[in-house]
């Protein structure tokens, strides 16, 4: 777009009425073609790019489903959906738009009257004109709103911030009984023997755990705690996964039911 000065300079140069209306409807002109020539803007995903003319858009070859904005949109659209894009890319056939201006030299000189109402007219919209240039280059564009949602796919498995990793990991290698959980079942083999076999699974987010000690607590008929005995177990458990063990162990005299819970283990750095 050519300086707004030398646009305002050349007009209040140009003496003659006629003249004036003709070099004014000449800005008018080039300032649309100008606003026309990058007003298009696409949006893929949460990656918006532009402006392009609609040459541009032409060339790139877009389609019909592309996410489109232009000033005087409230929303994103298909490009599709947009009449004049409509019109110009994926109509199948060619819309010509033109302009027959006619503007016929008089040969005859006017009237005073009409010479001063023709100045009238010029200079009120040279005040539009100047107000309409200033406000297309110094206003921002303002795009719409984008849904997180729909502009990108949330990532459940997403890391926390490293702040609130550090706390989480600090929570659990505090505690680390409290984030493995035991599966157990008992039963004796053909020997006598008392036989353990159960699952621990590691609940914790962030902290691997090594070293897991079982504490079995022996329970009577009457469900009284006759003894406890304690296994480790040499083994790795990583975050949200589980490992299997199986224990020959001795059990008291007459007992009648097992308890396994895990007493503690050791965080690995």
């Amino acid at each position: 777009m050519k300086g707004k000065n030398q646009y305002l300079l050349n007009f209040v140069l140009i003496p003659d009425p006629d003249a004036c209306i003709i070099y004014l409807f000449l800005i008018i002109c080039d300032l649309n073609s100008t606003i026309q020539m990058k007003s298009y803007y696409i949006r893929q995903g949460d990656k918006r790019q532009g402006p392009y003319s609609i040459e541009q858009l032409k060339q790139m070859q877009i389609s019909p489903a592309m996410q489109v904005w232009t000033q005087g949109l409230k929303e994103w659209m298909n490009a599709g959906e947009i009449p004049k894009l409509q019109q110009t890319l994926f109509s199948t056939a060619t819309v010509s738009e033109t302009n027959n201006g006619h503007l016929n030299s008089s040969t005859e000189k006017e009237s005073a009257a009409g010479k001063n109402w023709k100045t009238i007219v010029a200079v009120a919209a040279l005040f539009v004109t100047a107000i309409l240039i200033f406000k297309l280059q110094d206003s921002p564009i303002e795009f719409p709103k984008v849904d997180t949602l729909e502009a990108e796919t949330v990532d459940q498995s997403v890391k926390p911030p490293a702040r609130a990793e550090k706390s989480i990991k600090e929570k659990e290698m505090n505690d680390p009984a409290a984030y493995i959980k035991a599966k157990t079942s008992w039963h004796k083999n053909l020997i006598g023997e008392t036989v353990l076999t159960g699952s621990l699974l590691n609940t914790s987010a962030l902290t691997s755990f090594k070293n897991p000690v079982l504490l079995v607590t022996w329970i009577s008929k009457t469900n009284t705690v006759i003894g406890t005995s304690r296994y480790p177990i040499y083994e790795m458990l990583k975050p949200k996964k589980s490992i299997q063990y199986k224990l020959k162990v001795k059990a008291p005299y007459k007992y009648a039911d097992v308890n396994v819970s895990v007493e503690s283990a050791k965080f690995v750095k």
